[in-house]
């Protein structure tokens, strides 16, 4: 199983307590060094410092995060970082990471769309699942890729029914990942 998806699950559980493809949606791109996306409105990247504050593992590298609270928190997008040996091609890596969150209680896969991040061809992952007992059956959005010799997930998880306009928006941040500053 990868630590990767258990710590973005567990970045945005502590999200919940503070506080609906990708379409044409505009956009604010950013970058924090390592990675960027394009932002909809209404989202923004979580600060550093405040992730540091938060406490969170240094595998998360970075957050993005909804202004507006659904159902009394804010969707999440978390990235993770994992340094990995071998050769494994990115694809390779998204689908080793679909295949290591189907043992969760509860998966029920909802769709698998293909997205291609710098060049390389990889899988945006929606499924549900309730990896922990004492909580609801969640919605997750999962993407992997790797880069050279690093491993990257994004995930956010929100609840099962959700807007077309958030999904829309989910989506849109994964569709825009990438490694090349621009």
């Amino acid at each position: 199983m990868h630590i990767r998806f258990f710590l973005a699950f567990l970045f945005t559980l502590p999200l919940v307590a503070c506080g609906g493809g990708g379409g044409d949606l505009s956009c604010e791109p950013t970058w924090n060094g390592i990675v960027g996306t394009c932002l909809p409105e209404g989202w923004r990247m979580v600060e550093p410092s405040v992730l540091k504050e938060r406490g969170v593992p240094g595998e998360v590298i970075a957050a993005y995060q909804a202004e507006e609270s659904l159902s009394g928190y804010y969707p999440t997008v978390t990235t993770t970082r994992e340094f990995l040996t071998g050769d494994e091609m990115a694809a390779e890596y998204s689908e080793s990471s679909i295949a290591s969150v189907k043992v969760l209680p509860g998966y029920k896969l909802l769709d698998k769309r293909p997205v291609t991040i710098d060049g390389d061809k990889v899988f945006i992952h929606v499924f549900q699942a309730q990896p922990d007992t004492e909580e609801s059956v969640y919605r997750f959005y999962q993407l992997s890729t790797r880069v050279k010799d690093t491993g990257y997930t994004f995930t956010v998880a929100v609840p099962l029914s959700i807007t077309e306009t958030l999904e829309n928006k989910i989506l849109s941040i994964l569709d825009h990942v990438t490694f090349e500053e621009k």
